[in-house]
């Protein structure tokens, strides 16, 4: 249909019903304006002639004699034309004529009219008829003809009159006057003559023609407006209707090349097919011809296993008055004998009665799925498993709602059953231990603000029985593309056991710590006492030769009395050299005090006087022994324990004295380098010291158990094997250094590294 052509012809028809409509309501509206005019007409002239018969038939009517009502000198001929009354009052005789007339001149034009008595016969000159009043006088002359006219006339003045004339018919009462002049009852003799302006009837008339010609313009343009927005809809009708039925073509295109069968059953026992579309044989293996010759009913290929089902189905459905329903997922032979599982959602068509006409649907092949829901079912059944295996609880929380869930098993972690323990928030906060809840809640905040991978955290959970179990929890949130967290999944773990057993295994650390701190202070008195020992034999060395010569003093001092030299100035000398000596002996006496001095706290001390100090007091035994000394390096300061560094020094150098004598080596030599790193950033290292000998070095298979406790290589009773244990221990775990050894130039190097600053 084309909507375009309709739309002009029906626009067309309805413009011209609007102008006829308007044209016979404008001629309707003429009409009843010339109606209106000519009733006025009349009813002015029916009231001059009512007015005329009242005085008429009173024989006409006495009134006091004025400027304005003079005696009728037509009536002069009437008796008792005037009268006079008894108080002398003079009275004139006026007959229906004169009456009406001096009426109409009185008050012409107060009711928009004006009227006027005329005829062919005159007794007053001044009623002679105008062009169209003797026109219709004339007329009314004829028996034939009508006794009223009337016609718009123009006036010169432009002005637009209705003029309407009507004759008089002489009666009785009209003889009093007019007997003289032959009329006769019956005749009609004279007119009333009525003149109408027409302004005001011509602008009501254009008014009415206005609000006509609006109402229809409107009616019009409306009219229009609704077979526009008509034919707009049924365009859209149109092209729905066209779009819908290419739809329907390629829906059924869709569904011809497409996997979904469209099917229509009829309402029997074995559903025989009334319609099915032509991809049934990719799916079934049957073609469309097969199914609609009636042959084959869709009832015989469902699996006898899953028939009953699909009839229960289908009969609930239609008992329940159900329109549209979806079957569970059954199975269907195929005609090469193999079984799919589908998917069907069918329609109940109903006659106007209610009886059931056919069934519509369609069929789709769901094996994989079916597939893929019995995959989904053993993952499922394996995730149980593995959740009971572990004995783990599972929670589920959802940030936005707050809701939860807990499993059994997390219930059971806790003492209670399933129905003990509600699924609110509120019942896992109020068990947490006051102290675990901040910690708790911290991490939980951030692994929903993505700072932790995964949610754990270890707190304890008031049980039923008012103990503390301690729980492992760990768990994922899931985000929304907004980054906000919309699910919360995770595990408790019960680590009381785990939990009890790290307490246990704290308290036997401890007890360990304790035990090896106890051995440590053991070895560390040890190595206090062999270095004692061989600071013992270094201070038997260092006043040997002292007391020597104090001896030899002593000595001479009574040869030099009998030689006669002794005065002020020798035992001034004397008491001098000798002073120096026994200073000598104090002082070593102060090193070794200090040597052994136990630091409680760390204090600055510098680290190449200190290490001097060290080989001074050794320098006798060095010296007896032929060994050079060579101390070298910077001078600057180190915070530490002194009297320990002092220690490690004193075990490196006699190692390395003990070493050279062993060796035999000739020029034996121990040199000691203090030197800052040229790089203060490197490792955060700041100095080193460096203590090496020539004494052929430490055998490669040892080198790396020299500082193990107890191990040595010297001899039985020279030894304990402490002495660089100890070393290492001074200087890697009290002084936050390192201590390292090597083999280079022909002997071992030994060198403290120390990290923390200077």
């Amino acid at each position: 249909m084309n909507t375009s052509r309709v739309f002009i012809g029906l626009a067309t028809i309805f413009i011209l019903l609007a102008f006829a409509s308007y044209k016979y309501g404008e001629t309707k509206e003429i009409r009843f304006n010339e109606t209106i005019i000519l009733n006025d007409a009349k009813n002015a002239f029916e009231k001059d002639v009512m007015f005329r018969k009242w005085i008429a038939m009173h024989g006409g009517v006495y009134v006091p004699i004025t400027e304005k009502t003079t005696p009728n000198r037509y009536l002069k001929d009437i008796p008792y034309r005037d009268i006079n009354t008894t108080d002398g009052m003079q009275l004139t005789l006026m007959n229906p004529a004169y009456a009406l007339r001096q009426f109409m001149d009185e008050f012409k034009g107060s009711y928009g009219e004006k009227g006027k008595i005329t005829g062919l016969k005159l007794i007053n000159p001044n009623n002679a008829p105008d062009k169209f009043e003797k026109k219709a006088l004339l007329r009314f002359q004829d028996t034939n003809s009508s006794k009223e006219y009337y016609e718009k006339i123009v006036e010169s003045s432009g002005k637009e009159n209705f003029r309407y004339i009507k004759a008089l018919t002489i009666e009785k009462s009209c003889l009093k006057c007019h007997a003289k002049q032959g009329y006769k009852i019956g005749e009609s003799k004279g007119a009333i003559s009525i003149t109408i302006p027409l302004e005001r009837y011509d602008n009501f008339l254009d008014k009415s023609l206005s609000y006509l010609k609006m109402i229809h313009i409107l009616t019009l343009l409306f009219g229009i407006l609704f077979l526009y927005l008509t034919y707009l809809y049924l365009k859209k009708s149109q092209h729905k209707e066209d779009k819908l039925s290419r739809q329907v073509n390629e829906v059924y295109s869709i569904f011809n090349s497409g996997n979904i069968v469209l099917f229509r059953w009829n309402n029997d026992e074995h559903w025989s097919i009334d319609y099915v579309s032509q991809n049934v044989f990719g799916l079934l293996g049957y073609t469309k011809d097969e199914f609609m010759s009636g042959k084959i009913a869709y009832a015989s290929l469902i699996d006898s296993r899953d028939i009953a089902q699909v009839t229960q189905e289908v009969t609930d459905a239609s008992r329940d008055k159900i329109v549209n329903f979806a079957h569970k997922p059954y199975r269907v032979k195929t005609k090469s004998g193999d079984t799919l599982w589908v998917n069907d959602s069918s329609q109940i068509l109903r006659d106007k009665d209610g009886n059931i006409e056919y069934y519509v649907g369609y069929i789709q092949n769901a094996t994989q799925m079916k597939q893929y829901e019995l995959d989904i079912q053993n993952e499922k059944e394996r995730f149980q498993l593995a959740i009971d295996g572990s004995n783990d609880g599972l929670w589920d929380w959802n940030p936005q709602t707050n809701e939860i869930w807990y499993s059994p098993r997390w219930k059971s972690m806790l003492g209670c059953s399933d129905d003990e323990l509600e699924n609110t928030l509120d019942e896992w906060i109020k068990r947490i231990h006051p102290d675990d809840i901040e910690d708790t809640f911290d991490a939980i905040q951030n692994h929903i603000d993505g700072k932790t991978e995964v949610y754990e955290s270890e707190y304890r959970l008031k049980g039923k029985n008012g103990k503390w179990v301690w729980i492992l929890d760990r768990g994922k949130v899931l985000t929304d593309s907004g980054g906000i967290a919309q699910r919360f999944v995770g595990f408790h773990t019960d680590i009381t056991h785990k939990k009890n057993q790290e307490e246990i295994l704290q308290l036997k650390i401890k007890e360990a710590l304790e035990e090896n701190t106890r051995q440590l202070q053991t070895l560390q008195q040890q190595s206090k006492m062999a270095s004692m020992g061989e600071m013992i034999g270094a201070i038997a060395h260092q006043w040997r030769q002292p007391l020597n010569e104090l001896g030899l003093s002593i000595q001479n001092l009574k040869y030099d009395y009998r030689a006669g030299v002794v005065d002020k100035d020798f035992i001034d000398e004397f008491i001098e050299y000798n002073k120096k000596t026994i200073m000598f002996m104090s002082n070593t006496i102060d090193d070794f005090r200090s040597f052994f001095r136990v630091d409680k706290e760390k204090k600055r001390f510098n680290v190449l006087e200190t290490t001097q100090s060290v080989v001074s007091m050794l320098s006798a035994q060095l010296n007896s022994l032929n060994i050079t000394t060579n101390i070298e390096g910077d001078s600057f300061d180190h915070i530490g324990y002194q009297s320990e560094y002092q220690q490690v020094i004193l075990n490196i150098v006699n190692n390395a004295k003990d070493a050279l004598v062993d060796n035999n080596i000739k020029n034996p030599t121990i040199n000691i380098s203090i030197t800052r790193c040229s790089n203060p950033n490197i490792d955060k290292q700041t100095c080193q010291v460096t203590i090496s000998d020539n004494a052929g070095g430490v055998a490669e298979d040892i080198i790396d158990r020299i500082f193990e406790p107890y191990f040595t290589t010297k001899e039985q009773g020279r030894g304990t094997g402490i002495g660089l244990y100890m070393s290492k221990m001074i200087i890697e775990e009290n002084m936050g250094g390192k201590l390292t050894v090597e083999n280079r130039d022909g002997g071992a190097s030994f060198t403290i590294i120390f990290k923390d600053k200077i």
